[in-house]
């Protein structure tokens, strides 16, 4: 038991401060006004502005096409090592499994931490005004 706390202890920690939190923060600021309040019109104003069901719209779009685009590629990239040598398949998924580890959550949490709401590319811009 003791082995285990130690093992999964810190990946617990992690994973609540750097996921959790986070989003447990937003859920919070989602419902607060200006002045510090609780208020729905944050949600009101996402479900009436036709601005945001653009944005909605044009991100669920986006995602649908890339998804097609990367289902494409990985069929034809999977149905093309079915007919290569042991060898070289052997060496081609070693390669493709080491960079699948930094797709998907590590590089869109990188992008919110640069890029976010509040993120540093925001802090520098606030900074200098």
């Amino acid at each position: 038991m003791i082995n285990r706390l130690k093992i999964y202890g810190p990946f617990a920690l992690l994973i609540i401060l750097v996921l959790l939190l986070p989003l447990i923060v937003m859920i919070i600021s989602s419902f607060q006004a200006i002045n510090g309040g609780f208020t729905l019109s944050n949600y009101h104003q996402i479900m009436t502005n036709q601005y945001y069901h653009q944005a909605i719209f044009n991100s669920l779009k986006i995602s649908f096409i890339a998804s097609i685009c990367s289902l494409v590629v990985a069929v034809a990239g999977a149905w093309a090592l079915t007919h290569l040598k042991e060898e070289t398949k052997n060496t081609l998924i070693t390669i493709f499994n080491m960079s699948s580890s930094f797709a998907g959550v590590p590089l869109a949490f990188s992008l919110i931490i640069l890029f976010g709401n509040a993120g540093v590319v925001k802090a520098i811009a606030t900074a200098l005004h």
